[in-house]
């Protein structure tokens, strides 16, 4: 009995130090992919004077970051590259990287919120990507617009397409862009009293807008 409670408590002693080993063990480091890496191309339906073209693209930008790593044209250029080939987590790396370069930019964010809102559909990413570019730059009104396109898409989020014009306006004040977009919203959705509203507001800031001048017509 006794060399059995001996054999145990060898063993319980033997796995606790496997367990220790194991949870204090350096862990093995995650392989960064690289940002940079080669031009890939995945649609297949790309004719080869534009592979050709998308290639000389990607490889100038390439050879100017190998010279200066921080030249931030060149790597929004491997990410449009990236992207027209149809590499998008390439294009992701990418501008990812170029946030990290100048994270004061809206640049990069940006082209993340164009690459999540319209091409791979992400409305949650896309979404926090254009909300980055408006805390750096305000005064941009096609960021309160493409989160107008977001929502409008985004099920359960319909409701926040007016508001981000509204909230663009606050910032932009008589933003022609802005203007016409919640008139053509409104129109859309029938709310006509607003539709006048805006249309109205649109031929204030713009006496000779044709289209404000013609729907004014049609709903009155």
């Amino acid at each position: 009995m006794k060399m059995n409670n001996k054999i145990v408590g060898i063993i319980a002693a033997i796995v606790i130090l496997a367990a220790g080993i194991l949870l204090f063990a350096p862990k093995p480091e995650e392989k960064k992919i690289d940002p940079l890496g080669e031009l890939v191309f995945i649609k297949a339906d790309l004719p080869p004077e534009l592979t050709e073209q998308y290639q000389k693209l990607f490889d100038a930008a390439k050879n100017d970051i190998q010279k200066d790593p921080g030249k931030y044209m060149a790597w929004i250029q491997i990410g449009q590259t990236k992207l027209d080939a149809g590499d998008y987590e390439g294009a992701e790396r990418a501008w990812r990287h170029i946030a990290e370069l100048k994270p004061d930019s809206y640049v990069a964010f940006r082209q993340l919120g164009y690459l999540y809102g319209y091409v791979v559909h992400d409305f949650p990413k896309a979404e926090a990507a254009y909300r980055e570019v408006i805390k750096r730059d305000a005064g941009l009104a096609d960021s309160y617009t493409s989160l107008y396109d977001i929502y409008r898409s985004w099920e359960g989020k319909e409701s926040l397409a007016p508001q981000i014009l509204l909230e663009g306006l606050q910032n932009l004040k008589d933003e022609p862009y802005l203007i016409a977009a919640l008139a053509r919203h409104y129109r859309y959705n029938n709310e006509i009293d607003k539709a006048i509203e805006y249309f109205e507001k649109l031929l204030a800031v713009d006496p000779q807008n044709q289209e404000a001048q013609e729907a004014l017509k049609n709903l009155k």
